[in-house]
């Protein structure tokens, strides 16, 4: 992103460059709208799959929707495909371990699915992602993300509120 910098830090009489390849330092002016304009490219790279993208800061969902869960699950390699191609391009990654599957669904029964891969790695599948701190469940019920915010508001003290 910004090639050929260099990092100093100065703590007394100690002093240290490092030479930074790619990136954008951290709490930097810059870095935030520097990384908008970098994902902006990724959101347009899975708009070409078929599918609806979303992304906040360095949060993304992709969501494929369809009647058809082979071709559903075909659509959703496919833009994994292009997730990872977009990456390698630019020197980044995703992590499998904490890219979360969830299949929205009201079904009771489901066939079976077509496993879905990151970087070769399987991705297990989940009743329930919490995104952008809004708990969605697969079933399509609010009852999860109620209680969750339930629990957390009468353990944390605000106000004259009293904690039970």
């Amino acid at each position: 992103m910004l090639p050929n910098r260099i990092a100093k830090a100065t703590s007394g009489d100690i002093s240290i460059e490092v030479y930074l390849r790619r990136g954008f330092p951290q709490g930097g002016v810059l870095s935030a709208s520097m990384w908008i304009l970098v994902a902006n490219g990724l959101l347009q790279v899975l708009d070409t799959v078929g599918c609806f993208s979303q992304g906040f800061a360095d949060d993304f969902s992709i969501l494929v929707i369809g009647t058809d869960l082979n071709t559903v699950c075909s659509i959703m390699q496919s833009a994994i495909r292009k997730l990872e191609g977009w990456c390698r391009g630019h020197g980044l990654a995703v992590n499998p371990k904490k890219t979360e599957m969830v299949l929205f669904t009201r079904k009771r029964k489901l066939d079976s699915i077509k496993p879905i891969r990151v970087y070769g790695e399987e991705l297990v599948r989940s009743n329930k992602v919490k995104y952008l701190g809004v708990i969605l469940h697969s079933k399509l019920t609010w009852k999860e993300h109620l209680l969750n915010r339930y629990t957390t508001r009468r353990l944390r003290p605000s106000g004259n509120a009293e904690i039970s």
